[in-house]
């Protein structure tokens, strides 16, 4: 049985969007060892085999990631995998260059570009042309790259990172169609039109542009209500405070819900999913979520939101930062039939197109790649 390393940045994200698929036929035949930092947010899953590694993502101190590079060296050593699987920036970074330098196949995934690529400064032209060096110098090995969206893998291909030969588009990643069932859009008892907001509390994820919406709509008597859960990341130099939060909470200006667990009853609950997001998105989960749910989705027409939602057909599409677009979204969905045919809509198109099956298939054909090349 060939051994695969799979590594990735940080344990709420493995557990929230990996831990499934790695505990799937996904990848059958292979001994998995899968190392990440921890936060101690959540517990390691006993049916893993897991190591934990210190990896500050949002630093950029020298002799830090130079120990964070040694620690990943370390995993290698000491896993001698066959095939390597790595996830988000830094691990791609870290773990594709170990890979080139013992000539390890691996399998990069892109979920986004993230917030380097998410700011036009020049201090980030300068990190993203980093970046794309070292991916490109990653490339020179056995490596094969999935991406959550066709833009980020176009981008890819121009800089001559990757070919259609080593790369391939994943429809995000996948639903449980058995735990995301369609619902039934609600009628509150008090007859408000519930927006979810439900994402990372990072300012790039577009919450302020939101509740200012939400505000001018309820302004001229429109009854809607901004409901908000997430998981704070104290490590994101975009990270919202808790005591933001809190101030929105008290002022009444959100429904303040913490991190929520049980998506599936969550989305029941509400009418609308938003994600007015600016951040450089792969394929937004909850947005996947909020489509299988049949719920009627507000979001920008970035790269990801929009491989999914096609505007006034099964969702609502704006300008990034544009309020004015946000609010005229928002009110078109008080028309609840809208709503549902918006959502009926959504459902199909994940039936067809990214369930959790439709991931798995694209992983395990990218594995079969990797391991049928001689070294």
């Amino acid at each position: 049985m060939k051994n695969m390393l799979f590594a990735i940045n940080v344990d709420w994200y493995f557990n929230l969007h990996w831990k499934d698929r790695i505990l799937s036929h996904m990848t059958k035949g292979l001994n998995v060892h899968v190392c990440y930092s921890t936060t101690k947010m959540t517990s390691p899953e006993e049916n893993i085999e897991t190591s934990i590694y210190t990896l500050h993502r949002s630093s950029v101190n020298p002799i830090s990631n130079l120990r964070a590079f040694l620690n990943c060296l370390k995993m290698v050593n000491q896993n001698k995998p066959d095939l390597i699987h790595s996830v988000t920036v830094k691990p791609n970074l870290f773990f594709g260059l170990i890979a080139r330098i013992k000539r390890i196949p691996i399998l990069i995934t892109i979920p986004g570009l993230g917030s380097v690529f998410s700011s036009n400064s020049l201090k980030s032209k300068l990190y993203q042309k980093i970046i794309l060096s070292i991916y490109k110098l990653t490339a020179k090995n056995n490596c094969y790259f999935v991406f959550e969206n066709p833009s980020d893998k176009n981008l890819f291909t121009e800089q001559t990172i990757c070919s259609p030969d080593n790369s391939s588009v994943s429809p995000g990643a996948g639903i449980d169609l058995n735990k995301f069932k369609l619902s039934t859009d609600i009628i509150s008892p008090d007859k408000k039109i519930r927006v979810l907001f439900a994402a990372r509390l990072i300012y790039g994820k577009g919450l302020e542009d939101l509740i200012q919406a939400v505000e001018i709509l309820n302004r001229t008597h429109q009854n809607f209500q901004l409901d908000v859960a997430g998981i704070f990341d104290n490590e994101s130099p975009e990270s919202i405070p808790k005591e933001q939060i809190s101030s929105w909470q008290k002022q009444g200006r959100i429904n303040w819900l913490g991190q929520v667990d049980d998506i599936p009853t969550l989305l029941k609950n509400v009418n609308i999913v938003a994600l007015p997001t600016t951040y450089a998105e792969g394929l937004p989960r909850i947005l996947l979520e909020a489509a299988s749910a049949g719920r009627a989705i507000v979001a920008t027409g970035s790269p990801g939101c929009n491989s999914l939602i096609e505007h006034n057909y099964n969702g609502q599409l704006v300008a990034p930062k544009n309020i004015e677009q946000l609010v005229s979204a928002l009110q078109v969905y008080t028309n609840r039939d809208l709503r549902i045919l918006h959502g009926l809509r959504s459902r199909k198109l994940i039936e067809k197109k990214f369930t959790m099956g439709h991931v798995i298939d694209c992983y395990k054909k990218a594995y079969e790649v990797l391991l049928s090349q001689p070294k």
